[in-house]
């Protein structure tokens, strides 16, 4: 009911072209930055009539914009403590509950300032590329307590036995 409320105001803001979706279903409306995208996502939340009951979950795919030991985002270059910053204003001013993969995919201790400075919160910072379901960096992540939530992923790892391990891992 949310997509479908967004599709409309999407389709009402911009026209019918930015209805068109990407490879994985998403909209691909022509927009600058990210409080633009959150705004028009809580404004479908609230025209399908489920404030307070769906919350905003964030595949961020940091290594996608991880350039020359910065973050590129909304037009700026960010450190990593800057992004940390970004990110706790972000989920202050919207109702996110989840931030997958924050940071580039090697850089473990972003992923724990955030984890830290959203405790509170109880933001669930998810490692997915940080962790590839691999024992060895799940161990790292741990070991750095990089994230609080693990996206498990039995066709990263190669079997079900290696993915359980994983599993049994993060339990322990």
């Amino acid at each position: 009911e949310v997509y479908h409320a967004l599709k409309r105001i999407l389709h009402q803001k911009f026209g019918a072209g930015s209805t068109n979706v990407g490879d994985e279903g998403g909209f691909v409306p022509p927009l600058k930055k990210t409080a633009d995208t959150l705004d028009l996502i809580r404004k479908a939340i609230r025209s399908a009539k489920y404030t307070g009951r769906v919350k905003i979950a964030l595949d961020l795919a940091a290594s996608e914009f991880f350039v020359d030991g910065r973050y590129r985002i909304d037009g700026k270059k960010l450190t990593s403590e800057q992004l940390v910053d970004y990110y706790v204003s972000l989920v202050k001013r919207y109702p996110i509950i989840s931030l997958e993969d924050p940071f580039d995919q090697e850089d473990f201790e972003s992923f724990h300032m955030l984890k830290e400075k959203l405790k509170r919160k109880k933001t669930q910072i998810v490692g997915d590329d940080l962790t590839v379901t691999n024992l060895e960096r799940i161990d790292a992540a741990l070991t750095e307590k990089s994230c609080n939530c693990l996206l498990l992923k039995v066709n990263q790892v190669g079997t079900l036995t290696e993915a359980l391990d994983a599993a049994a891992l993060v339990r322990r």
